[in-house]
């Protein structure tokens, strides 16, 4: 998605009761902490909790979208995309697919607004092919999660080990037949740790690293599929509070991560149609230590009997190796070299 031109209004359409809230337009970095240009659109940018972050209405500009606000919602839409924001809220929606944001989206001076950090690493990245570095996507090692002495999590009936490695064969064949050279981490019940893995990982050079995962939770009802990338630097993962402090050599592909990550949940949701839960941050050891663009899928979750009796049939792992197929291969275009 190209930068359009700017909409002659930058101010969020204020939308309650009926009535309509008329559009702002708010002079360049007035009392604001400083400006930012991206694309020739000037993007202003406050400091919140000592955390940068930029007013949603010159985000919108930016795309050529127009932005919308209630009581619930932050959106912004038009060009066929939407996007849409909750207030004090990490939980967003990027053109279909859920996403957590690094940092909740918020208001300032009644103003919304949403991080720098979300904004150039994360949604950008999602939405515009010609915010990524430019790569040949030739080499994919795939990590069928646990193994051996280590069966991961178990359901009813199956086990996490087998089938990770089951679908990783599936997802194999398929991207053999389209050109790729892929290398699997495991290609039979064998034990490998984390540093063994993560070696094998360099040991091929890849241009994609992908884990998969069976979920498990204490409620037996949650189900559906997540996909993580690495936690970017100096904010947290979606699941826990503590800030990270420092860069990890994974985080030199932060903004392929976002879009591979994305592309691989829409790829899995429209393939298989199960619940979306999102794209979200996390620290895994594999994610961390990549060399490479990196995302760990979790396929479903073997603790909910219905995901588990999807996962054992093969015509499911067929579509679940279908989904990670087509998110691959749109990654693969959104990077290759002009």
């Amino acid at each position: 998605m190209g930068r359009p031109p700017s909409p002659a209004s930058r101010g969020c359409r204020r939308r309650a009761a009926g009535a309509a809230w008329p559009a702002l337009f708010m002079a360049a970095c007035l009392a604001l902490t400083s400006c930012a240009t991206a694309g020739g659109v000037r993007i202003r940018s406050v400091k919140i909790a000592g955390t940068t972050h930029l007013l949603l209405s010159d985000v919108a500009a930016y795309y050529g979208l127009t932005c919308a606000v209630t009581d619930t919602h932050f959106t912004l839409s038009g060009r066929g995309v939407s996007l849409r924001f909750s207030p004090d809220s990490r939980d967003a929606v990027v053109k279909g697919v859920k996403v957590s944001l690094s940092e909740a989206a918020t208001t300032w001076n009644d103003k919304p607004v949403i991080s720098e950090v979300d904004f150039r690493r994360l949604l950008d990245p999602i939405l515009r092919s010609k915010a990524l570095p430019r790569r040949t996507v030739t080499t994919i090692v795939l990590d069928p999660g646990h193994g051996g002495k280590d069966q991961g999590a178990a359901g009813g009936k199956s086990v996490e080990k087998d089938l990770t490695l089951a679908v990783a064969g599936r997802l194999a064949a398929a991207l053999r037949q389209s050109g790729y050279t892929v290398h699997l981490t495991r290609t039979t019940d064998a034990y490998l740790s984390l540093d063994e893995r993560v070696a094998l990982a360099r040991k091929h050079k890849p241009d994609l690293f992908i884990s998969l995962h069976a979920n498990a939770a204490d409620a037996d009802e949650v189900r559906g599929i997540e996909t993580f990338l690495l936690t970017p630097e100096g904010t947290t993962s979606t699941y826990s509070d503590d800030t990270k402090d420092g860069a990890s050599v994974g985080n030199a592909f932060d903004k392929e991560n976002a879009r591979l990550a994305y592309e691989l949940q829409r790829g899995l949701v429209r393939s298989t149609r199960q619940a979306d839960r999102g794209i979200k941050h996390a620290e895994f050891r594999v994610l961390r230590d990549a060399p490479c663009p990196a995302a760990l899928v979790e396929m479903g979750f073997i603790s909910n009997a219905a995901d588990e009796k999807k996962m054992r049939s093969a015509s499911h792992q067929k579509r679940i190796a279908q989904g990670l197929w087509r998110g691959i291969r749109a990654l693969d275009r959104a990077v290759q070299p002009p």
